[in-house]
């Protein structure tokens, strides 16, 4: 087949006869049909990918093509069902909750249950569906060894023949946007600036990917071209052979980041509001603090790494990105065409993770006043719409120019908790 400018084979939408031997190894099965399993990587436009196909579940089964309706739009149901409780994740926690389970960690016969649910679910689906089926969660992205043998399992005992879809994304951009979207959700990383690490090794990604599905991975570049921003959406319709100007809907994403001043004030926050509780339930006072940030985030300013971060990463992340190129972008020179560029000499100040007297003074006023909201009389948040005087005062004194300005994000914040608590 011809390659495409992305570099890997054009695939036609058609239900694929594959023929492979059965267990005893001495007769063949036909027929196994064809899944595109979209496993990330992370910020490589996932969350478009599947609010793409989500929004389109009826059109694209007019087309021939199935996806799971029941699990809403990230299948994360499909890596949580492989893990075990020695490696507990926010995800499992989120699939524990969704089955009914308490707080905390279940028990091995809870989650023995919640597995075969979701392995239930999964089977009658691919029965009833027909033709190619999508699948996607970048939450399958970091599995390995058995975690990804169990996975394979899966796919084999619903006949399905997967073919395995990665994006992926310069490293250091990747990086910083991570570190963005974790800080949002209360889930800090190793330290707070860009640096490198195995999360971005795509070759080790890539290698545990084709033990598992051998010669099935097909590898995308999340990268700009021609002076136009990448769309992977366009790029997704292209791998399925869906004409571009299919019927249909698409919705813009708006940028859920938020900037590194206010970054920086987050990350005072977290070390008070964790995602995860200490018995392993999710945090649900975070569900409005993310919301509310970017309501009031008036900066846009962006981390720019230093020539020593752009230095080190690619140096770091060199024989991986080699190896990329050479086993699935051969006829490209090197594998990334448009790199980040370093911040501008002289601008190292700017980008300090210290917070100046105002940062500093609203990160205590968003404490203390999410605090008063948790301690009010009421239990709930919806009465309690301003902290004492003296927590108003104490960010107020400290510049009284901003006292209008953080009594204004106040107020936001506050209609946010009530709006998101009290619906």
């Amino acid at each position: 087949m011809a390659r495409d400018a992305g570099g890997i084979e054009c695939q036609c939408l058609k239900p694929e006869i594959v023929w492979r031997f059965d267990d005893t190894g001495r007769s063949m099965i036909p027929n196994r049909r064809c899944a595109w399993m979209h496993i990330g990587a992370p910020k490589t436009g996932t969350t478009s990918i599947q609010e793409f196909v989500g929004g389109n579940r009826e059109r694209l089964r007019d087309l021939g093509i199935s996806t799971p309706e029941v699990w809403g739009n990230n299948h994360f149901q499909l890596a949580a069902f492989t893990k075990d409780l020695e490696n507990w994740q926010p995800m499992c926690a989120r699939l524990a909750a969704r089955s009914g389970l308490g707080p905390g960690v279940p028990t091995q016969r809870e989650w023995n249950r919640v597995q075969a649910k979701v392995q239930d679910d999964f089977l009658s689906f691919v029965e009833a569906s027909k033709g190619p089926i999508v699948l996607s969660s970048e939450h399958m992205y970091g599995l390995r060894g058995h975690e990804l043998e169990k996975l394979r399992e899966l796919m084999d005992r619903a006949g399905l023949d997967a073919t395995v879809l990665l994006w992926i994304r310069e490293p250091l951009r990747a990086d910083i946007s991570v570190r963005n979207t974790q800080r949002i959700a209360g889930i800090e990383g190793p330290g707070l600036l860009p640096e490198p690490r195995p999360r971005w090794d795509y070759r080790v990604v890539l290698e545990r990917w084709e033990d598992a599905f051998p010669d099935r991975i097909r590898v995308r570049l999340f990268e700009a071209r021609e002076g136009r921003p990448f769309d992977v959406v366009e790029d997704l319709l292209k791998v399925l052979g869906i004409p571009q100007d299919a019927l249909l809907n698409r919705t813009e994403r708006p940028n859920e980041s938020i900037s590194w001043p206010m970054t920086r004030i987050l990350d005072q926050i977290n070390k008070y509001y964790p995602v995860l509780n200490a018995d392993g339930s999710l945090n649900a006072d975070r569900r409005w603090l993310g919301h509310a940030l970017r309501k009031y985030d008036y900066s846009t300013m962006c981390y720019l790494p230093s020539e020593r971060e752009v230095e080190a990463f690619r140096h770091y992340y060199a024989h991986s990105d080699e190896y990329v190129r050479q086993r699935y972008f051969p006829e490209r020179r090197v594998l990334w065409e448009q790199p980040i560029q370093p911040r501008p000499t002289g601008t190292d100040e700017d980008f300090l993770t210290g917070l100046d007297p105002v940062e500093a003074g609203f990160a205590d006023f968003v404490k203390d006043h999410w605090k008063a909201l948790r301690e009010a009389p009421s239990g709930g948040f919806g009465r309690t719409r301003h902290a004492s005087s003296d927590q108003r005062n104490g960010v107020f004194r400290i510049r009284p120019a901003h006292a209008l300005k953080l009594a204004h994000r106040l107020r936001l914040m506050t209609r946010a908790c009530k709006r998101l608590y009290n619906p």
